[in-house]
């Protein structure tokens, strides 16, 4: 299938459908997305993002797209979501609050506490920076058996990032941020 699609729905001109298949990575189907919207004549009306088809999402996917709409919305955009089918890609989506960044009004935040992952935070303010590089910090020692120095390093490493929001990106809605950890590859994301 064609990673994402842009058409409107069959005799509806006031929804553009934005459909996303497979599996959705940052490699080539963020670029698909973006270039869909840019080639949005006039005023859609209504975006509906259709993830029903999606088999695999990741992250740094996701994030610019959840960016986008919020973006929108606060514009006066509507927006209108359509969860994946698939039960196991919906669950993940849910748990690391995906689908609420994406929809805060249709789908709750997520409650599910892991030592895997911190779920998707919408980030305003430097105090509310403050307190998710401590969450950072909190997950990774829950996690991970790491020294004080490699926790003070990684305290440092999230404030450096995170600030970037503030110090770079001149967003006038803040940003986005989410942490999952894989224990397999060692890696954070």
């Amino acid at each position: 299938a064609v990673p994402i699609q842009v058409n409107s729905l069959a005799g509806d001109s006031e929804r553009l459908v934005i459909k996303f298949n497979g599996a959705l990575t940052p490699h080539y189907t963020i670029y698909d997305y973006l270039a869909g919207l840019a080639q949005t004549p006039g005023d859609p009306g209504t975006f509906v993002l259709d993830f029903s088809g999606l088999t695999r999402a990741f992250p740094n996917a996701l994030l610019p797209v959840i960016c986008d709409c919020h973006v929108l919305r606060r514009g006066g955009q509507e927006l209108e979501l359509i969860p994946p089918v698939d039960p196991s890609v919906r669950s993940i989506l849910e748990t690391t609050g995906v689908l609420h960044a994406l929809d805060p009004d249709v789908f709750d935040p997520p409650v599910l506490a892991s030592d895997r992952h911190l779920a998707i935070v919408h980030v305003e303010t430097a105090d509310q920076q403050e307190r998710l590089v401590s969450e950072f910090v909190d997950l990774l020692m829950r996690s991970t058996p790491l020294s004080q120095s490699v926790l003070d390093g990684f305290r440092w490493i999230f404030n450096e990032v995170t600030g970037n929001i503030f110090d770079h990106s001149n967003s006038v809605c803040g940003g986005f941020v989410q942490l999952d950890i894989h224990k397999s590859s060692n890696r954070l994301a």
